[in-house]
């Protein structure tokens, strides 16, 4: 999971019942999100790096698929000898099932990481005084923020009907991309050996047309505002607050 849009959501979550408050109330509510969003940043780092390189087979034992630690496919494997237990059709039908299995699995393993930390708390060292300006800044990034979530919620649920598709050099492979996740695969009759690599440079391909297509963070006031909550720390020093110390354990 990405900390940064788990720390952008709660702190979108807290601005509508902050905009009526004084500034002093706002900054505190501010840098208890921060806390918060610190300690789950640490979980969530633990957690990606427990479920990174997840990967699973089809029940045939023909395709392999192995994810990013984002959960995106990294590569198809096929064995050579894949056309005498699977058809063309079969054998994309394959890589969608290992595709989820590898997914549940990389679900599974995040989950249980995030479990075993749920009861972790890290205390604050003493704050340092916050800059005025660059907090106020922020503070007027996320009442920009609000006034557009209506546009962002209509813009994010249209992008995640948006069909994209992505094909490998030959034109064997076709991937189907809904909402950038792969949900659909076809592969060609005359597909051959390396029919692995085919079908992993078609859904490379459908992520990058998925990437270009999605602009919706590429507008103010999203752009500055996830410069300053992609890291816990940059959040917290802006408020002139220490990021809690880490675990020396982990």
């Amino acid at each position: 999971m990405n900390a940064s849009i788990t720390l952008s959501a709660l702190l979108a979550d807290g601005v509508e019942s902050m905009v009526a408050a004084p500034l002093s109330d706002l900054l505190a509510e501010l840098a208890e999100l921060g806390r918060e969003a610190a300690i789950l940043d640490g979980q969530f780092r633990a957690a990606a790096a427990a479920s990174s390189e997840a990967s699973a087979r089809d029940s045939s034992e023909q395709v392999r698929v192995v994810l990013t630690a984002a959960g995106r496919i990294e590569t198809v494997e096929v064995l050579p000898g894949w056309r005498a237990h699977l058809t063309a059709q079969e054998l994309a039908d394959a890589v969608l099932f290992a595709f989820r299995e590898a997914g549940n699995r990389r679900m599974e393993t995040w989950a249980a990481a995030v479990g075993t930390d749920a009861g972790t708390r890290l205390s604050a060292p003493p704050s340092t005084a916050a800059d005025g300006g660059t907090v106020r800044d922020l503070w007027y990034l996320l009442q920009d923020a609000t006034d557009r979530l209506d546009d962002l919620a209509r813009e994010a649920s249209a992008r995640s009907r948006a069909i994209t598709t992505g094909r490998d050099a030959h034109d064997q492979v076709t991937a189907t991309l809904t909402g950038g996740e792969l949900t659909g695969l076809r592969v060609g009759e005359r597909a051959g050996r390396d029919v692995g690599a085919a079908i992993t440079a078609a859904i490379r391909d459908g992520y990058a047309a998925a990437d270009e297509a999605s602009s919706i963070t590429g507008r103010w006031p999203f752009p500055e505002l996830e410069r300053f909550t992609s890291d816990p720390a940059t959040l917290l020093s802006t408020l002139g607050l220490a990021a809690p110390p880490t675990d020396p354990q982990r």
